[in-house]
């Protein structure tokens, strides 16, 4: 897999920091943000990413599902992926068409879940947007 960049987001500072390890010892590029304000203000800003893995349930006016329906809704070609402890919530993200992550996660479960969140979406976008070559007479 090639590097990915990826946003996370993630209100607790020891979990944040556990999956940016991770995802840079893999070698991807890593944004951090601690809520779902901070990551729309991130994107917004034009830094391009191909994946956005956000808690599910965190503070604020906005959690990771009203994150995840704001991204689809804005940047539909951005997936992104959800991570959470929580089963309740989790049901609705899944009801959803969201990928979930369930915590706490295992370094290489982290990985493979990115990557095939990132993948996914890529191969699905790049078939939906081929246009054929047609020849005209001139």
């Amino acid at each position: 897999m090639h590097p990915l960049r990826v946003l996370v987001v993630e209100d607790n500072a020891q979990v944040a920091e556990v999956a940016v390890s991770v995802l840079v010892e893999r070698g991807h590029t890593v944004v951090s943000s601690a809520d779902a304000s901070e990551a729309l203000y991130i994107l917004t800003s034009g830094q391009p990413f191909d994946v956005v893995l956000s808690d599910l349930v965190m503070p604020g006016e906005m959690n990771g599902l009203d994150l995840a329906r704001h991204v689809r809704s804005r940047w539909p070609a951005l997936p992104v992926l959800l991570a959470t402890g929580y089963s309740d919530q989790a049901a609705k993200a899944l009801k959803e068409g969201f990928p979930l992550i369930s915590k706490p996660y295992e370094p290489a479960a982290l990985l493979l879940a990115v990557e095939r969140t990132a993948s996914a979406v890529a191969i699905s976008t790049r078939e939906g947007n081929v246009v054929p070559l047609t020849r005209t007479a001139t």
